[in-house]
């Protein structure tokens, strides 16, 4: 680190280089947000269609029950 030890601050280098990480590390976790809510999207929208599947074999399952059980 390069720090003004007469003052016991930081050197307005050290403070730009630190400003730069943070806005790179800022950049980075907005990014993999970005990433983490399109796939999250994309999760919800297969759960939904899983959720519509089961719902058309659960009405097939009791359509096949039904006619059985007329059947017998």
């Amino acid at each position: 680190h390069l720090v003004d030890y007469d003052s016991g601050r930081l050197t307005e280098t050290e403070i730009y280089k630190k400003m730069v990480e943070m806005e790179n590390l800022a950049e980075a976790r907005l990014k993999s947000i970005s990433l983490l809510e399109a796939q999250k999207f994309d999760l919800v929208q297969e759960l939904h269609s899983l959720q519509q599947n089961n719902l058309e074999m659960e009405d097939k399952l009791a359509d096949i029950s039904l006619i059985q059980n007329e059947h017998v």
